[in-house]
């Protein structure tokens, strides 16, 4: 803006030169003439340039002062902020002491369960080596994670494996239960019909072979026993409803 008014300027001077003192110069009149024109042309250009660098230099303004306005209400708004937060600072630290005793307490009750955990394992593991072999081998999944160290990244894990192995083991002690698996007598093996009374004794249709089966810390001990025949064949038939209901009875101890 400032060179445009130094040129509008100089222009001014020029042309006074040749209206003030038209008798120093001697140029033919077709010349001075069109210089004259050149000269006012030039003039309202730099009229018009100046004008309009005053209507941006209005709107560059006004842009400023608004930016000006919403730097000052930012302002504000962060200093209520920094404010609000100044009040809300022993609210916050309130709300740590609680998370830090929340997390404490966590930590406390899962060293814990780790250590009941660890003092059922060898229980756990027992019973499971009890099991009939059905059962085992639904439960085997469980088995393999009690028998890993609790820590901190499996507890989670060992209890739901203890719970599973505990409640399955219930469920099918309270209930009749007939299986079709392999068993072992005298060192050999047989595919048999195995009526389990929960877990306190078994009774199995192995071909013509009859018997009784019963828990014993290395797993299910199936013995043969010949005198069980009629009634251990007679439950099978039921069960397979070849036979319309019959009573039939069989001893939960046999010497």
């Amino acid at each position: 803006m400032l060179s445009n008014m130094m040129k509008m300027l100089n222009l001014l001077q020029s042309l006074l030169r040749r209206i003030v003192l038209p008798l120093m110069v001697v140029p033919t009149l077709f010349a001075e003439e069109v210089s004259d024109q050149s000269l006012v042309s030039e003039w309202l250009k730099t009229e018009r340039m100046i004008a309009q660098e005053q209507v941006d230099f209005a709107k560059q303004k006004q842009q400023s002062k608004s930016l000006l306005t919403v730097y000052k209400e930012e302002l504000a708004n962060l200093d209520e902020e920094l404010a609000e937060a100044g009040k809300n600072a022993p609210l916050v630290d309130e709300e740590v002491e609680k998370l830090k005793q929340v997390i404490e307490t966590t930590e406390n009750a899962r060293r814990v369960t780790i250590q009941k955990i660890t003092q059922y394992q060898p229980q756990v593991i027992a019973l499971y080596n009890t099991l009939p072999a059905p059962l085992q081998e639904q439960l085997k999944g469980d088995y393999f994670t009690v028998q890993d160290d609790v820590t901190n990244h499996n507890v989670g894990d060992s209890m739901r494996a203890i719970l599973r192995i505990l409640g399955d083991s219930a469920k099918f002690n309270r209930g009749f239960v007939f299986e079709d698996h392999e068993i072992s007598l005298q060192g050999t093996t047989y595919r048999a019909k195995v009526f389990y009374l929960g877990l306190s004794k078994a009774f199995f249709l192995a071909g013509d072979r009859v018997g009784y089966g019963e828990a014993s810390p290395e797993g299910w001990v199936f013995t043969e026993d010949q005198s069980l025949e009629s009634e251990v064949k007679k439950a099978f038939a039921v069960k397979a409803k070849d036979i319309s209901s019959a009573y039939f009875e069989l001893p939960l101890q046999v010497r």
